[in-house]
């Protein structure tokens, strides 16, 4: 292949030819015309900068090897629950100077901002274990019915429930194997009786809950 051109190197594959790992080199300023992937992929920056540009394509696909496609300009829409990390995102947003970042407040722990349109895609980053059982049951679907046709929702940094120790909160061996009650009260014990003394007992097993306690939690 010239050097001109990108390079594409098969890392792994597995037996189904279903996922595999590439590696690929760019020489640098290389430019590639606009294309369909036709699947999804994660991708992953080692070294260097790629630009991406999008585009929505306006004929019906009729004309083989032709196309009228038109660059399309992505809006990043995020939800929080807590006015104070709310203030937080803007700012940051702010001072990179991203115009197409959007922020609404949610209502409440069950509740989406109203209007919000439809999505290509929804990203719950290491959110989905500080959800409450019910709270699950009622925004995921909500979130699933705000996806455009095609969209992918993605649930990601989320720990693994039955790892050997929580690692999240109280970072005791096992704790995620116990039933709530027996988790509670080791919870309680590894803070120490005297802190526990002064707190409500039931308040600070809710919290640990919010915090990720058990990881993703079954049962509250």
């Amino acid at each position: 292949m010239s050097s001109s051109k990108a390079k594409l190197y098969l890392l792994s594959e597995d037996d189904r030819h279903e996922y595999a790992l590439y590696a690929v080199s760019e020489k640098l300023g290389n430019m590639s015309p606009p294309h369909d992937h036709t699947t999804w992929a994660v991708i992953a920056g080692i070294e260097g900068e790629e630009l991406n540009k999008f585009y929505r394509r306006l004929d019906n696909g009729e004309n083989e090897g032709q196309a009228q496609i038109c660059e399309s300009h992505s809006e990043i829409v995020g939800i929080e629950l807590q006015g104070k990390l709310l203030e937080l995102a803007m700012l940051r947003r702010d001072h990179y100077g991203y115009s197409n970042v959007e922020f609404f407040q949610s209502p409440d722990s069950c509740n989406l901002h109203e209007n919000l349109g439809n999505f290509d895609y929804i990203v719950l980053s290491a959110v989905l274990e500080h959800m409450l059982p019910n709270e699950r049951k009622i925004l995921i679907p909500k979130l699933w019915q705000l996806l455009a046709l095609g969209g992918i929702l993605f649930i990601d940094q989320t720990p693994f429930r039955y790892f050997p120790i929580e690692v999240h909160t109280t970072h005791l061996p096992l704790i995620n194997y116990f039933p709530s009650k027996l988790a509670c009260f080791c919870a309680n014990k590894h803070v120490g009786d005297e802190y526990i003394n002064n707190i409500n007992v039931a308040a600070y097993w809710f919290s640990n809950l919010l915090s990720g306690c058990k990881n993703c939690p079954k049962y509250v």
